[in-house]
């Protein structure tokens, strides 16, 4: 139909014409209700009314209007409420234009209409009723609650443009809109809760197709007002040239609760829930959810936990085991409330004690989105190794792949992740294979897992696994504790050389002796004091190791005192020395006297060597009384000039 004003097109359903009793007129005006068996479109083109000749319709667009919410009413199915697009012919050329139904164009009109929605809402609050978009009240409502009812069509529908229009525009009332926004925050935290609590009650119903729709629409609504909240914030910013703390708490919170509903419907969609515990399934091939093996996980992370505590006293197993290093301390908090523990030896960092538990790890404003998806991803490595053999849940293990790149972990995160899994499951090559990955930045592993990591390697005896890292990552080392860490590796792999060259490298004033300390303790305990020995050697690093084998209380390391000071030509020293062991360590048994008489055989062998004026000198120095300004490392003689090669002066 065309007249001069436009091109209309008209589109009647014979059956809805039946089914209203086959009326035999219809007045169309925005007061009245739709008509139930005929829609009229006005074409918005740019064609002279006059030169149509043909409007068709493409039957792939038409489409009814799709209401995100789950309760859709009987106009949604009306002629009145399809879209589609239709090709205008006319002589000269054809134009494709696009017709929208009733509920469409309203929320169009509402989106361009802006903040003029909320200061005269009562011609938009009409239409949204007799589209259906509202309930009909019987008694005309307040100016207010014309205004929430629009508003809350726009959240309802997914129109953001409407949403954030309202607050953009000028004359927007901002603490109107953020009164509505966070009351609609409540409700909706109050239906999801009601909706994911048969999901958690371990009730093994199964949940309707309804429950899904619902539980997606929440979650839209939940990111639409984290959208809304964000602009509100920027935009008070702009008018107040500040930051307001609680519209962006409130907006954190909100994006908390999306996040929350997002994973939870993930784990709905791959079959992990509704939760079942490992205890209350007879047969696992009846039922469709993956049962979370939560005493299998505390036996297994119980054991591993004592195995590394019996290695040594010192060895705890939260410095070894990378999930511990993973896990916040404040989920470690939260998952012991669930678990009903009070006493804190009984703490356990890992594993959760559901999945309820693990997914109110989301919840937490202080722990970052990689953290809580890097634990999602340690635990879905434990459920696939715990159920990998089993082919009944093979359709969901495979779907558990694919989370972290779901919720786009950086390919370094998702590497590192599955090298501490590793690590803590003693696949130790697997491990330093991902760990030296190219893909992995040093930047993502932190400090305390950089020391995890090579305790992990060092104490359970893959010594070299600690070195290959150690040089290749290189791990920055900015604690005393690190060199500390570091040192041992060399000294367990035999690299005393270049022990003392790291020590030298970074010691200072501060940790020049404790530093010193380590490697001494470090070569006694593997043995390597005779290969210390040989090495050149300071001043300062000469009287650490004459202190410490003097202190010693070993007469192997006493005796290597004695080769010490042959060894670098201090003769009075070691004169001396071997008169103090011979009282220390007399010829008590047969043992102690082979002892004393190879010591002094090797001492007359070097006191007939030594010319005469030097076995004098020797008995001078050692006869005089030790001054209390003398180094404990032995008698100190004039140093000769050539000793030193000295600087030029300019």
């Amino acid at each position: 139909m065309t007249w001069k004003s436009g091109v209309y097109l008209a589109i009647f359903d014979l059956n809805q014409w039946y089914q209203a009793q086959m009326p035999p007129r219809w007045i169309f005006d925005d007061s009245s209700r739709m008509c139930p068996f005929m829609g009229f479109y006005q074409a918005q083109t740019s064609a002279s009314a006059r030169s149509v000749r043909q409007v068709w319709i493409q039957p792939s667009t038409l489409s009814i209007f799709h209401r995100s919410s789950t309760t859709p009413t009987e106009g949604f199915f009306y002629p009145s409420a399809l879209s589609f697009r239709a090709v205008v012919v006319c002589p000269q050329e054809s134009e494709i234009v696009l017709f929208l139904g009733i509920q469409s164009f309203l929320l169009q009109k509402l989106s361009q209409a802006g903040a003029q929605v909320l200061n005269h809402p009562h011609r938009f609050y009409v239409q949204a009723m007799k589209a259906g978009l509202t309930p009909t009240e019987t008694v005309a409502p307040h100016t207010t609650q014309m205004t929430e009812a629009l508003l809350n069509i726009g959240l309802e529908n997914n129109s953001r443009s409407f949403l954030v229009s309202c607050i953009k525009d000028e004359g927007a009332n901002l603490n109107f809109v953020e009164k509505w926004a966070w009351q609609q925050v409540v409700n909706l935290k109050s239906l999801r809760e009601n909706l994911c609590h048969i999901l958690f009650d371990h009730s093994t119903q199964d949940i309707e197709r309804q429950m899904h729709t619902q539980l997606y629409h929440v979650t839209h609504q939940f990111n639409n007002l984290a959208v809304l909240y964000d602009v509100m914030d920027k935009r008070i910013r702009a008018l107040n040239s500040g930051v307001n703390d609680k519209l962006r708490d409130k907006s954190r919170a909100i994006y908390l609760l999306s996040l929350h509903l997002e994973t939870v419907l993930w784990f709905l969609h791959g079959g992990l829930l509704p939760e079942v515990d490992e205890d209350s399934v007879e047969d696992e091939e009846c039922t469709n959810s993956l049962p979370y093996p939560r005493r299998k996980l505390e036996h297994f992370y119980r054991s591993r936990k004592m195995e590394i505590e019996s290695l040594s006293s010192s060895v705890k197993a939260a410095e070894v085991l990378l999930i511990e290093q993973l896990v916040p301390s404040s989920v470690v908090s939260l998952w012991a409330e669930e678990r009903g523990t009070v006493n804190p030896q009984d703490i356990q960092t890992y594993p959760p004690p559901s999945l309820y538990a693990l997914l109110s790890a989301y919840l937490r404003p202080d722990v970052d989105d990689v953290t809580k998806h890097r634990l999602v991803q340690y635990v879905f490595m434990d459920l696939t190794w715990i159920y990998g053999p089993r082919t009944n849940f093979g359709n969901i293990l495979q779907h558990l792949v694919t989370f972290p790149s779901t919720y786009s972990l950086k390919p370094s995160m998702i590497k590192v992740t599955q090298a501490f899994w590793h690590l803590d499951h003693q696949n130790f090559d697997d491990a330093l294979s991902m760990l030296l990955d190219p893909l992995v930045h040093t930047m993502d592993i932190t400090n305390a897992q950089q020391r995890a990591i090579l305790r992990s390697f060092l104490y359970q005896d893959k010594r070299r696994h600690a070195l290959k890292y150690a040089t290749l990552r290189q791990p920055v080392c900015p604690e005393l504790e690190d060199i500390q860490l570091h040192l041992t590796i060399l000294i367990a792999n035999g690299l005393i050389s270049d022990a003392l060259s790291y020590i030298r490298r970074n010691r200072n004033q501060r940790n020049s002796v404790e530093l010193m300390q380590h490697l001494l303790n470090g070569c006694q305990e593997m043995r390597k004091i005779s290969v210390l020995l040989t090495l050149p050697l300071s001043d300062e690093e000469e009287d650490h190791v004459t202190n410490f084998l003097k202190q010693s209380r070993n007469i192997d390391l006493q005796e290597a005192l004695l080769l010490f000071y042959i060894q670098r030509c201090k003769y009075p020293d070691a004169i001396a020395y071997s008169q103090r062991l011979n009282q220390m360590w007399p010829a008590r048994d047969a043992i102690s006297r082979e002892r004393f008489n190879r010591r002094e055989m090797l001492m007359q062998t070097l006191i007939g060597a030594l010319p005469p004026i030097t076995c004098k000198l020797a008995a001078i120095a050692n006869s005089r009384p030790t001054s209390s300004s003398t180094s404990s490392g032995g008698s100190k003689f004039p140093r000769p000039l050539s000793v030193a090669v000295l600087p030029a002066t300019s």
